[in-house]
């Protein structure tokens, strides 16, 4: 019975550290090993617009690791009510059930970020919008900002 809670705690412990370790760095202050020291493209522009949005994915298979620990997770748990060999089986299912809903909620809830995102007026004549973290701070409206666009795509706002 010890041993049980014990594996179900370290499960639920492993499938939190799982579900936070995909999360993309979108700070303007942070670069990749992979582009240091490479050139980048840097434009000027002013801030036309900000405003707050949410990132996350938005397809469920995203968070098929989050359901299969939390139903493992739930199994165990469930499979732990006494009762009968009926009630017993009916708590596993059950548990399953319930683990795996609220681990794919919580997987939801860690992988979606508050982020900023920026629309600039570059002084070439077009408009860019770009979404980044806001840790350090959220630019304003006409605010004059390099946009630096690394290989690969990768765009941040830092003010001028």
């Amino acid at each position: 019975m010890i041993m049980k809670k014990t594996y179900t705690a370290v499960a639920l412990v492993a499938s939190l550290g799982m579900m936070s370790g995909c999360a993309t760095n979108l700070d303007p202050n942070f670069v990749d090993d992979s582009v240091a020291g490479q050139t980048a493209i840097v434009e000027l522009g002013t801030i036309t617009s900000v405003r707050q949005v949410t990132t996350g994915s938005a397809n469920a298979k995203d968070r098929v690791a989050g359901t299969a620990i939390g139903g493992i997770a739930g199994g165990v748990l469930g499979s732990l009510v006494k009762g009968g060999r009926t009630t017993s089986t009916l708590s596993t299912i059950g548990g399953i059930g319930a683990g795996a809903l609220i681990g794919n909620t919580a997987q939801k809830a860690v992988s979606e970020k508050k982020r900023i995102e920026y629309t600039v007026k570059l002084d070439s004549g077009a408009t860019i919008a770009t979404i980044q973290d806001a840790k350090q701070g959220v630019l304003s409206v006409n605010t004059r900002v390099r946009v630096i666009e690394q290989k690969g795509g990768r765009s941040r706002v830092v003010p001028a």
